[in-house]
């Protein structure tokens, strides 16, 4: 009599069902967590970063208010040209970072440049956008980057003068880029951070890599994008000038519109994750390896009795 006889199942694929069925759903929640975890890094990345880029912006600010201030006694000290002239002159002794002192009236006509000798004809005023804004809002005002008649990159500081609630003159104070990048410096970032200073028209005004090279140049593509779109605070990730990639939090210093943007390596906060990612992909992959943790298989296709198929 013959007997019919069901196909039976190999034993391993039986165990790899069985290894599929328990390991599966631990992969899935896995993986969740893994997703889970990088979202609350990046958000924490985020949240400290545009805090650091809050705090250059901070200093940036001081550093700036802190030239006001000069301005602002200075223009306190008297209202005769002569004498602000001569006070000016002493002042400059004193900031290594200025250029120059300079003082016209609010009609845009100049009194007196201290790059110029009394009395010598003086070229027209530079940067008329900041001096108007000064002359309008009768308020201190930044000026952006922009080259001197004899070439180098500077930017101005503009404090209007009043007296007897009438506005009398607009005191300025021209300054080299030295004075942000010192700033910058003092920051004490690692060497592959990176961390840049912008104007309110975009142009660079200090970096802390290759600062003389780039003065004056525009953000990488992808920064522009990311503070075109993201109003006064942002953070992305983005490409430094170099090519690197990196998390860039930036801050916008108000009312001047100037920004502080810092570069920080995406390798700083996704190696814990790729380490996280490498143990989770070797704990799914090792139950289909050498070793499923079943006794008596030892992945080669073992037959039950330990005989080696033929």
């Amino acid at each position: 009599m013959r007997h019919t006889t069901e196909p039976s199942v190999p034993l391993r694929r039986r165990l790899l069902v069985l290894v599929a069925a328990g390991v599966l759903p631990l992969a899935l929640m896995s993986g969740l967590g893994l997703y889970v975890l990088a979202r609350q890094q990046r958000a924490q990345v985020e949240r400290v970063g545009v805090e650091l880029a809050r705090a250059v912006a901070t200093a940036v600010d001081a550093e700036l208010r802190s030239s006001i201030a000069v301005l602002e006694s200075l223009a306190v000290e008297s209202d005769d040209p002569a004498n602000l002239r001569a006070r000016a002159l002493r002042v400059l002794e004193t900031q290594p970072s200025w250029v120059a002192v300079m003082l016209a009236t609010p009609a845009g006509v100049r009194v007196f440049d201290t790059r110029h000798p009394d009395g010598a004809p003086l070229p027209p005023i530079a940067d008329r956008d900041s001096f108007d804004r000064a002359v309008r809002t009768g308020a201190a005002a930044v000026g952006n980057l922009g080259a001197t008649a004899d070439g180098p990159l500077v930017f101005r500081v503009r404090v209007p003068v009043h007296r007897q609630n009438r506005l009398r003159y607009i005191l300025t104070a021209v300054a080299k880029p030295d004075q942000i990048r010192d700033v910058v410096a003092r920051q004490g970032a690692p060497a592959d951070w990176v961390i840049s200073i912008f104007d309110a028209s975009g142009h660079r005004v200090a970096r802390s890599r290759a600062h003389a090279e780039t003065l004056g140049g525009e953000a990488s593509p992808t920064l522009r994008a990311l503070m075109a779109r993201s109003g006064r605070e942002g953070f992305d990730v983005t490409h430094t000038l170099e090519g690197d990639r990196i998390y860039t939090p930036y801050s916008r210093i108000d009312p001047i519109g100037w920004t502080a943007a810092l570069g920080i390596p995406t390798a700083l906060t996704e190696a814990a994750g790729y380490r996280s990612l490498a143990v989770y992909g070797g704990g799914v992959l090792t139950p289909s390896g050498g070793d499923c943790g079943v006794p008596g298989w030892d992945g080669g296709g073992v037959r039950p009795g330990g005989g080696v198929p033929g």
